[in-house]
């Protein structure tokens, strides 16, 4: 029998994943809880507060809806509709859990669902519960929790299942053994694969989507790659002060595909942030060499390259492609410490960035290499070389960004972004205009082992990236020192800052505002933070942004889509 009302009840904590704001966490889960748990699940989800999450998602859809959120009362008789008359006997303040197994692939059915749940202390449970749309098939207590699970033969493992070992921190936390699931689905995903539509070897790419062979090859290894190289992923949500959160974790293993190797030292990274303006709107600090992974998935890459130009003039795609070879073969660029910081002024954004490298005269040419061949492809953009100047005693190569709206309009048409919904789909002479004030130009640099990048025509910036490095004062900031001991030993990027100044800016650009309006923007930040670390065969990737500020966003971003 399939277990609706069950569904019902589980899929409210699911969509907390989005929502979900508490200082309750998941884990550590009771004694008597974790002793209950089946061997091996495949999956396991825990809300730490039941009544905790009910009364923040109020909240929280309060907030979004402008007082108009969710009934409590509500959302609790959809939890507790199918358990009738023994819903009283549940402590809602207490962790709940729910283990879940995989479907027989062969034999049919629904997945082993296991149920363990929170009593009240002392309380009588008859031996056998009968509980509507949830086939309760055994049953299991530890002091004062209880195990329902609709699986016949079901029995508490002897030890603590490792999905259960180590959950996120989070209001709501599931985690899911991929090892398990890949090896369940996995004869269906080969099958899938052998269905990829192929084509000709002496036939082009063309629009229809289909691959030669060789094609059809490589996306089968790399599919394949991936699910031999994931063992776990981890989803979280809660609050973290006056933060909403979102954590997504993902465990690989080492020597895979999906394990990026040796890194650069982050420290050095967060030193650099003092080169950097101190009034910047958004700033990222970043460590991260991708040169493993892009290596392992070039082949892709070129693949899907070949696809999406496909429908473009072949001179156009040919060149792009070579453009994306040599592209490809200057990852080592990026796996550098480097920092960056965003200003949006009134006219345009203003980028400055610096990193340390071991020849940073080698990376200059080889990455003025690059934007010169982007400039012979033809793709809607032009970067024209300029004269260069001298800042702060430095000589900068400069390069104009401009777009050519006719070529800009058939690319777009050809790769079906023409028909794109929302506020993506505004009308392309817009789209261009706002293109050109994002980065109109763009300076690079060489001073004392860091290369320097702006793209700012007032050049006071690029003058304090100078002097600071030229002096030797290249020292962590607190603030960044913070953002980082956030994401732990294992930080690899950090970015924080006010995302209402590019929501602003961008309203702005789409539709003037007058001063009001403005200024109404101005006094209300959006502040977030983004945080991603890589730590023991694990990424971590987490998200905090102001619950009241995300709200705005929210709302801000609804009106740029009617508008």
């Amino acid at each position: 029998m399939r277990h609706p009302q069950f569904a019902r009840w589980a899929l409210i904590p699911v969509l907390v994943v989005t929502f979900a704001v508490s200082t309750a966490t998941a884990g550590p889960l009771p004694r008597d809880a974790k002793s209950l748990l089946p061997a091996d699940p495949a999956a396991v989800l825990v809300v730490a507060s039941v009544n905790e999450m009910i009364d923040q998602v109020v909240t929280v859809t309060g907030v979004f809806e402008e007082g108009d959120g969710l009934e409590r009362e509500k959302i609790l008789d959809d939890i507790l509709k199918g358990f009738g008359g023994y819903a009283a006997l549940l402590d809602l303040d207490r962790p709940v859990i729910a283990a879940f197994g995989l479907p027989d692939m062969m034999g049919g059915g629904d997945p082993p669902v296991t149920l363990i749940m929170p009593l009240h202390s002392g309380s009588s449970v008859p031996d056998t519960l009968h509980l509507e749309d949830f086939d309760v098939a055994a049953m299991a207590r530890r002091g004062d929790y209880l195990a329902l699970s609709t699986y016949p033969q079901f029995v508490p493992a002897d030890a603590v299942p490792d999905l259960a070992g180590h959950l996120p921190d989070g209001l709501v936390a599931l985690s899911l053994d991929l090892e398990q699931v890949v090896l369940n689905f996995r004869p269906f995903i080969e099958m899938g694969l052998m269905g990829i539509p192929t084509r000709p070897a002496d036939t082009p790419p063309d629009s229809t989507g289909a691959f030669s062979l060789e094609e059809a090859r490589v996306i089968g290894d790399v599919v394949r790659d991936l699910m031999d190289a994931a063992t776990r992923l981890d989803l979280a949500a809660g609050m973290e002060g006056d933060k909403l959160t979102w954590a997504v974790g993902l465990g690989v293993k080492p020597g895979s595909v999906l394990d990026p190797g040796p890194q650069p030292d982050f420290d050095r990274a967060l030193a650099l942030t003092s080169a950097l303006p101190a009034d910047a709107d958004i700033v990222q600090v970043l460590a991260f060499d991708q040169t493993r992974m892009f290596d392992a998935f070039g082949d892709y890459y070129r693949i899907t390259m070949r696809q999406s130009m496909a429908a473009l003039e072949p001179e156009v795609g040919e060149r792009y492609s070579a453009w994306v070879e040599s592209y490809l073969q200057s990852m080592d660029l990026w796996a550098v410490p480097m920092a960056a910081a965003l200003r949006v002024r009134d006219d345009h954004m203003a980028v400055t960035a610096i990193s340390e490298l071991a020849d940073a005269t080698d990376a200059l040419n080889r990455l003025s290499g690059l934007l010169d061949g982007l400039n012979a492809v033809g793709v809607g953009f032009s970067l024209t070389p300029g004269d260069g100047v001298t800042v702060a005693g430095v000589d900068f190569r400069t390069w104009t960004i401009d777009f050519d709206l006719a070529q800009f309009q058939a690319i777009l048409e050809a790769d079906g972004a023409m028909e794109t919904p929302g506020p993506a789909n505004i009308p392309v002479e817009q789209m261009v205009g706002l293109l050109r004030k994002i980065m109109p130009k763009l300076y690079l640099g060489v001073c004392k082992g860091h290369m320097l990048i702006a793209s700012d025509e007032n050049t006071e910036d690029l003058a304090h990236m100078v002097e600071t490095v030229k002096a030797g004062q290249l020292h962590v900031t607190i603030g960044q020192v913070a953002a980082a001991a956030h994401a732990g030993k294992g930080c690899r990027q950090t970015i924080n800052g006010d995302l209402m100044s590019i929501v602003s800016w961008m309203t702005e650009m789409v539709n003037e505002m007058d001063p009001q309006q403005k200024l109404a923007l101005a006094e209300n930040p959006i502040p977030f933070q983004s945080d991603f670390a890589f730590e023991a065969s694990n990424f971590h990737f987490w998200f905090g942004i102001d619950l009241e500020a995300a709200a705005q966003l929210s709302r801000a971003m609804e009106a740029m889509e009617q508008d």
